[in-house]
Protein backbone atom coordinates (compact mmCIF):
# COMPACT_ATOMS: atom_id res chain seq x y z
CA UNK A 1 0.00 0.00 0.00
CA UNK A 2 1.33 3.45 -0.97
CA UNK A 3 0.56 5.50 2.13
CA UNK A 4 2.03 8.98 2.47
CA UNK A 5 0.23 9.68 5.75
CA UNK A 6 2.30 10.26 8.89
CA UNK A 7 0.56 8.88 11.97
CA UNK A 8 1.44 10.93 15.04
CA UNK A 9 0.69 9.71 18.56
CA UNK A 10 0.90 12.57 21.03
CA UNK A 11 0.03 13.42 24.61
CA UNK A 12 1.26 15.00 27.78
CA UNK A 13 3.56 12.64 29.68
CA UNK A 14 2.17 9.44 31.28
CA UNK A 15 -1.01 9.45 29.21
CA UNK A 16 -0.97 6.20 27.27
CA UNK A 17 0.93 7.27 24.16
CA UNK A 18 3.36 4.34 24.41
CA UNK A 19 0.44 1.93 24.78
CA UNK A 20 -1.20 3.45 21.72
CA UNK A 21 2.02 3.06 19.71
CA UNK A 22 2.20 -0.60 20.73
CA UNK A 23 -1.41 -1.10 19.68
CA UNK A 24 -0.88 0.53 16.28
CA UNK A 25 2.20 -1.61 15.71
CA UNK A 26 0.25 -4.77 16.56
CA UNK A 27 -2.50 -3.58 14.23
CA UNK A 28 -0.11 -3.49 11.30
CA UNK A 29 1.42 -0.02 11.17
CA UNK A 30 5.17 0.39 10.88
CA UNK A 31 6.50 2.43 13.78
CA UNK A 32 9.53 4.66 14.14
CA UNK A 33 11.01 3.89 17.56
CA UNK A 34 14.32 3.75 19.39
CA UNK A 35 14.25 0.21 20.77
CA UNK A 36 17.65 0.54 22.41
CA UNK A 37 16.55 3.26 24.80
CA UNK A 38 13.68 1.22 26.27
CA UNK A 39 15.88 -0.97 28.45
CA UNK A 40 17.84 2.06 29.66
CA UNK A 41 14.73 4.09 30.51
CA UNK A 42 13.00 1.30 32.39
CA UNK A 43 16.15 0.55 34.36
CA UNK A 44 16.64 4.24 35.12
CA UNK A 45 13.08 4.80 36.31
CA UNK A 46 12.20 1.49 37.95
CA UNK A 47 12.11 1.81 41.73
CA UNK A 48 10.42 -0.16 44.50
CA UNK A 49 9.24 -2.70 41.92
CA UNK A 50 7.45 -0.07 39.84
CA UNK A 51 8.36 -0.36 36.16
CA UNK A 52 6.86 2.65 34.36
CA UNK A 53 6.60 1.22 30.83
CA UNK A 54 7.10 -2.57 30.89
CA UNK A 55 6.11 -2.84 27.22
CA UNK A 56 8.41 -0.07 26.06
CA UNK A 57 8.41 3.71 25.88
CA UNK A 58 8.22 3.77 22.07
CA UNK A 59 10.40 6.88 21.98
CA UNK A 60 11.12 8.24 18.51
CA UNK A 61 14.66 7.92 17.16
CA UNK A 62 16.83 10.78 18.39
CA UNK A 63 17.93 11.77 14.89
CA UNK A 64 14.38 12.55 13.76
CA UNK A 65 14.81 15.82 15.64
CA UNK A 66 17.26 18.69 15.79
CA UNK A 67 18.57 20.18 18.99
CA UNK A 68 20.01 23.68 18.75
CA UNK A 69 20.45 26.15 21.60
CA UNK A 70 17.99 24.18 23.70
CA UNK A 71 15.31 24.30 21.01
CA UNK A 72 13.91 21.08 19.57
CA UNK A 73 12.93 20.93 15.91
CA UNK A 74 12.31 18.32 13.24
CA UNK A 75 15.11 16.96 11.07
CA UNK A 76 15.07 17.81 7.36
CA UNK A 77 14.34 14.16 6.51
CA UNK A 78 11.56 13.75 9.08
CA UNK A 79 8.72 13.69 6.54
CA UNK A 80 10.54 11.33 4.19
CA UNK A 81 11.35 8.86 6.98
CA UNK A 82 7.97 9.04 8.70
CA UNK A 83 5.63 8.62 5.71
CA UNK A 84 3.35 5.63 6.21
CA UNK A 85 4.57 5.12 9.77
CA UNK A 86 3.55 5.96 13.32
CA UNK A 87 5.80 8.08 15.49
CA UNK A 88 5.40 9.46 19.00
CA UNK A 89 5.69 13.24 19.32
CA UNK A 90 5.33 15.06 22.64
CA UNK A 91 2.60 17.72 22.78
CA UNK A 92 5.17 20.50 23.10
CA UNK A 93 6.46 19.90 19.56
CA UNK A 94 3.22 19.45 17.62
CA UNK A 95 3.04 23.02 16.39
CA UNK A 96 6.44 22.63 14.72
CA UNK A 97 5.44 19.71 12.51
CA UNK A 98 6.64 20.41 8.96
CA UNK A 99 4.01 20.39 6.17
CA UNK A 100 2.89 16.85 5.28
CA UNK A 101 -0.21 14.65 5.50
CA UNK A 102 -0.85 13.88 9.17
CA UNK A 103 -3.28 11.90 11.25
CA UNK A 104 -2.78 12.68 14.91
CA UNK A 105 -4.04 10.54 17.76
CA UNK A 106 -3.96 12.64 20.92
CA UNK A 107 -4.18 10.75 24.20
CA UNK A 108 -5.76 12.76 27.03
CA UNK A 109 -5.60 11.98 30.73
CA UNK A 110 -6.74 13.67 33.93
CA UNK A 111 -3.83 15.89 35.07
CA UNK A 112 -4.14 14.69 38.67
CA UNK A 113 -3.51 11.14 37.45
CA UNK A 114 -0.58 12.40 35.35
CA UNK A 115 1.01 14.05 38.38
CA UNK A 116 0.61 10.90 40.48
CA UNK A 117 2.18 8.75 37.77
CA UNK A 118 5.10 11.13 37.30
CA UNK A 119 5.70 11.35 41.04
CA UNK A 120 5.89 7.56 41.24
CA UNK A 121 8.20 7.35 38.23
CA UNK A 122 10.53 10.25 39.08
CA UNK A 123 10.34 10.22 42.84
CA UNK A 124 9.62 13.95 42.69
CA UNK A 125 6.92 16.24 41.28
CA UNK A 126 7.14 17.30 37.66
CA UNK A 127 8.80 20.64 36.93
CA UNK A 128 9.91 22.85 34.06
CA UNK A 129 7.87 23.19 30.89
CA UNK A 130 6.32 19.76 31.48
CA UNK A 131 5.13 20.87 34.89
CA UNK A 132 3.69 24.05 33.42
CA UNK A 133 1.86 22.05 30.75
CA UNK A 134 0.24 19.75 33.30
CA UNK A 135 -0.60 22.56 35.72
CA UNK A 136 -2.31 24.40 32.87
CA UNK A 137 -3.57 21.29 31.10
CA UNK A 138 -6.82 22.53 29.59
CA UNK A 139 -5.41 25.89 28.48
CA UNK A 140 -2.36 24.30 26.84
CA UNK A 141 -4.46 21.58 25.23
CA UNK A 142 -7.03 24.04 23.89
CA UNK A 143 -4.42 26.44 22.55
CA UNK A 144 -2.39 23.80 20.74
CA UNK A 145 -5.33 21.88 19.31
CA UNK A 146 -6.93 25.15 18.23
CA UNK A 147 -3.82 26.13 16.30
CA UNK A 148 -3.48 22.66 14.79
CA UNK A 149 -7.08 22.85 13.61
CA UNK A 150 -6.15 25.78 11.36
CA UNK A 151 -3.86 23.54 9.30
CA UNK A 152 -5.32 21.70 6.32
CA UNK A 153 -2.72 18.91 6.47
CA UNK A 154 -3.78 17.57 9.86
CA UNK A 155 -6.63 15.30 10.93
CA UNK A 156 -6.80 14.82 14.69
CA UNK A 157 -8.65 12.32 16.85
CA UNK A 158 -8.67 12.86 20.62
CA UNK A 159 -9.05 9.82 22.85
CA UNK A 160 -9.11 9.52 26.62
CA UNK A 161 -6.53 7.07 27.96
CA UNK A 162 -9.07 5.66 30.40
CA UNK A 163 -11.70 5.19 27.68
CA UNK A 164 -9.21 3.28 25.52
CA UNK A 165 -8.39 0.98 28.44
CA UNK A 166 -12.01 0.41 29.44
CA UNK A 167 -13.60 0.14 25.98
CA UNK A 168 -10.81 -0.30 23.43
CA UNK A 169 -12.96 -1.67 20.61
CA UNK A 170 -15.22 1.37 20.69
CA UNK A 171 -12.31 3.81 20.88
CA UNK A 172 -10.22 2.21 18.13
CA UNK A 173 -13.27 2.21 15.90
CA UNK A 174 -13.11 6.03 15.99
CA UNK A 175 -9.76 6.01 14.20
CA UNK A 176 -9.64 6.41 10.45
CA UNK A 177 -6.45 4.39 10.24
CA UNK A 178 -5.69 1.21 8.22
CA UNK A 179 -5.08 -1.24 11.07
CA UNK A 180 -6.42 -4.58 12.25
CA UNK A 181 -8.51 -3.26 15.14
CA UNK A 182 -8.85 -6.65 16.85
CA UNK A 183 -5.06 -7.06 16.98
CA UNK A 184 -4.65 -3.52 18.25
CA UNK A 185 -7.25 -4.04 20.97
CA UNK A 186 -5.49 -7.21 22.12
CA UNK A 187 -2.49 -5.12 23.21
CA UNK A 188 -4.47 -2.99 25.67
CA UNK A 189 -3.54 -3.97 29.23
CA UNK A 190 -5.94 -2.56 31.88
CA UNK A 191 -3.40 -3.37 34.58
CA UNK A 192 -1.21 -0.54 33.33
CA UNK A 193 -3.80 2.12 34.21
CA UNK A 194 -2.34 2.22 37.70
CA UNK A 195 -3.38 5.70 38.81
CA UNK A 196 -7.10 6.43 38.80
CA UNK A 197 -8.61 9.64 40.05
CA UNK A 198 -11.00 7.92 42.44
CA UNK A 199 -8.11 6.15 44.17
CA UNK A 200 -5.86 9.18 44.60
Amino acid sequence: MNDDTIYIVSSFHRSGSAMMMRCLEAGGLDVLVNREIDTFLNEAYTQDGYEPNPNGFYQAPHDLFTYENGIVGFADNFVERARGKAVKVYVQYLLMLPPANYKIIFMRRNPIEIKASILKMNGSPIGGIEGYNVDNYEAVFSTKTGLLATRNDIEMTVLEFRDVVENPMREFSKLNIPIDIAKAVAMVDPALLRFKLENL
